[in-house]
């Protein structure tokens, strides 16, 4: 099971960095200002809820072990 745990969490900390990537690209692109702006905003969106995600995953984890050492 912590194998699965470190796979998930590696999965997620890659697609964080892909997204910071694509962030910082689309920053710096010649896009039109207001598809820009938008862009931006949804791949903060996406940032955000990755990171929310790798939040509570590290909880659940958390959780579980402490679950296993009570038992």
């Amino acid at each position: 099971m912590e194998r699965i745990f470190k796979i998930v969490m590696m999965d997620l900390s890659s697609d964080g960095l892909k997204l910071e990537a694509e962030l910082e690209k689309t920053i710096n692109s010649d896009l039109d200002i207001n598809l820009k702006v938008g862009k931006v905003k949804n791949l903060l969106k996406d940032i955000v809820a990755n990171e929310a995600s790798i939040a509570k995953f590290t909880n659940m984890i958390t959780d579980n072990n402490n679950n296993l050492k009570e038992k």
